[in-house]
C-alpha cells in the first residue's frame, strides 16, 4: 500500500511540476484515478498527504485545487457593481479591505463585475474573488463566470434577502437587525413621533427583509402607533416637497433615514425650513455617519472596523466554502454624531407610565 501511495503521490507531483493542472483545478477523483492508474483509496491517501503539505486544497464544492501557496504569482480579484454607490459604506469597506491586503502582502486587481466574461482567464490569473453588489439576482452573466472559474469567492453582502448566499460565503451586517437597532435606539432616547423615510423602490423587500407596510404593522403591534403612522414611502423626484409637507402636517420629532444620502437631503429641507438639528428635530442616518456634515450626522453603522480582516479570513478558510457556505454577520452600532443628542423626557415618562399600568 505504501508503494502505491508513493506512486500516486509522485504522479500527482509530476502533473503539478509540469503545469498539467489546468487553471489550478484537478479532474474529479474518478477521472484522476483513471489518469494515473490507481484506486480511489490510494488516490485519497496521496491527496491527503499533498493537502497536509499545503500544496492542494480540497472541498466538496470546489473539488481539488492547487493551493494559494502553489500559485503565489496569482493575485486577488476585487469586483464591484458599477451601479453601486461609492459613498459612505462602500468607501469604508474598500479602505478596510485594501488595508488588510496591504498588511498581508496580498496583491490585488480591481474591476467592474460586468467585466468578468472569461472564466478560464480569471482562473489563470487569480487565486480568489471578492465581489460587491446590490440587486444581484444570480442570473447575471458575470455570476455564471464566477461559478465557472471555480475560484474561492466571498460575497460582500448588501441585501438582507438574496440568493447569492446559497452558493457563496458572505460577510455583512444583517440589514434587518440593523434597521430595528436604529429604531430602538431612538425609542430608548424617548422619541415616539419617528418618521421612517423610505424611497419608492421595488428593491425594498430584498434590501431590508421587509416592506415598509410590514414595518408599519410591526410597530403597531408592538405599541408604537405614532411611529406606525409615520412610515413614509417618498417619490425620489418629489422627496423634498413631500418631506416639507410631512413636517408641516405631522408632529415629527425624529427622522429615521434609509441611507446617509437620504439623511443629507433631510438636512437641506430641515435647514431651509428654519428647523434646528437636533434641538427641534433629530436625524438618524443608515450607513456610516459623517463628521463633515453640520451638525455631524449620527447613523446606524452598517459596516464594521473588522470588515476587511473578516473577508480575507473567510476567503482563505476552506471550511467556509463547504455546502452550505458560511455566512458571517458583523456587529452593528451607532456612529455617534450631533444630529441625535437631545433626549425626549416626555416620551420616556409616557413609556414608563404605560409600563406601570
Amino acid at each position: 500500500m505504501r508503494l502505491k501511495k508513493e506512486y500516486a503521490y509522485n504522479k500527482i507531483m509530476e502533473l503539478i511540476i509540469n503545469g498539467k493542472v489546468q487553471n489550478g483545478q484537478f479532474p474529479s477523483e474518478p477521472e484522476l484515478c483513471v489518469q494515473i492508474g490507481v484506486s480511489r483509496v490510494t488516490l485519497r491517501a496521496a491527496l491527503k498527504r499533498l493537502e497536509q503539505e499545503g500544496l492542494i486544497t480540497r472541498s466538496h464544492y470546489y473539488g481539488t485545487r492547487l493551493s494559494d501557496k502553489t500559485y503565489q504569482n496569482r493575485k486577488l480579484l476585487i469586483a464591484c457593481s458599477g451601479s453601486s454607490d461609492k459613498y459612505d459604506k462602500h468607501l469604508f469597506e474598500y479602505r478596510s479591505l485594501k488595508q488588510t491586503c496591504l498588511e498581508n502582502k496580498i496583491e490585488y486587481d480591481e474591476c467592474d463585475l460586468h467585466f468578468l466574461q472569461d472564466a478560464q482567464k480569471i482562473a489563470e490569473r487569480y487565486f480568489g474573488i471578492i465581489f460587491f453588489g446590490a440587486n444581484i439576482l444570480g442570473t447575471e452573466p458575470f455570476f455564471e463566470v464566477i461559478k465557472k472559474s471555480k475560484l474561492p469567492a466571498v460575497y460582500c453582502r448588501e441585501d438582507e434577502n438574496n440568493v447569492i448566499t446559497r452558493d457563496y460565503p458572505s460577510v455583512g451586517v444583517s440589514i434587518k437587525k440593523a434597521w430595528y437597532y436604529g429604531f430602538n435606539h431612538l425609542i430608548a432616547l424617548g422619541f415616539r413621533n419617528i418618521a421612517s423615510l423610505f424611497l419608492e423602490n421595488t428593491h425594498n423587500g430584498i434590501r431590508f427583509g421587509f416592506l415598509p407596510e410590514e414595518f408599519s404593522e410591526k410597530l403597531r403591534r408592538e405599541g408604537y402607533p405614532e411611529a406606525a403612522e409615520l412610515v413614509m414611502v417618498f417619490d425620489r423626484e418629489r422627496f423634498e416637497d413631500e418631506l416639507r409637507t410631512l413636517i408641516k402636517e405631522k408632529k415629527v420629532d425624529a427622522l429615521y433615514c434609509t441611507s446617509d444620502h437620504v439623511a443629507a437631503q433631510c438636512y437641506k429641507v430641515v435647514k431651509d425650513m428654519g428647523i434646528r438639528i437636533p434641538r427641534d428635530i433629530v436625524i438618524l442616518g443608515f450607513g456610516m455617519g459623517s463628521k463633515l456634515m453640520t451638525p455631524a450626522l449620527s447613523s446606524v453603522k452598517i459596516s464594521s472596523e473588522i470588515f476587511g480582516k473578516t473577508v480575507i479570513q473567510l476567503l482563505q478558510n476552506k471550511e467556509a466554502h463547504e455546502i452550505p457556505p458560511l455566512q458571517v454577520d458583523l456587529p452593528t452600532g451607532i456612529s455617534e454624531g450631533e444630529s441625535v443628542q437631545n433626549i425626549k423626557i416626555d416620551g420616556l415618562l409616557f413609556r414608563n407610565s404605560e409600563r406601570m399600568r
